[in-house]
């Protein structure tokens, strides 16, 4: 089986369509081919990519402290790894709460 095989079926499974480790492949797919990029530009193009709710990113670099304006390629690996989960974290929280204001009682 192919990688692309794998991550397809893997998305799948999942309901979001993606999960943290597909956000943080995308993060390090830009980080590598633009790391001068404004991580705030980054992280948008990100968002459209995935389809996580840019709520969610907002969110995750405000908790993580990191500067919207720092240049992607400045982050370490570890720091990267961190955005992506918080990212699927609260885009994971939101979506839970949208589903549980719409079910009807």
């Amino acid at each position: 089986m192919d990688r692309s095989t794998s991550a397809g079926k893997k998305a799948a499974n999942h309901p979001l369509g993606t999960d943290a480790e597909g956000i943080l492949q995308e993060l390090s797919t830009r980080q590598h081919l633009g790391p001068h990029r404004p991580l705030k530009d980054v992280v948008a193009d990100t968002v459209e990519s995935t389809g996580v709710c840019p709520d969610a990113a907002a969110r995750a670099l405000a908790w993580l402290n990191l500067s919207p304006d720092r240049s992607i390629g400045r982050l370490r690996r570890g720091e990267l790894m961190q955005l992506a989960r918080c990212m699927y974290r609260y885009w994971l929280e939101s979506v839970n709460a949208t589903a549980a204001t719409c079910e009807p009682r």
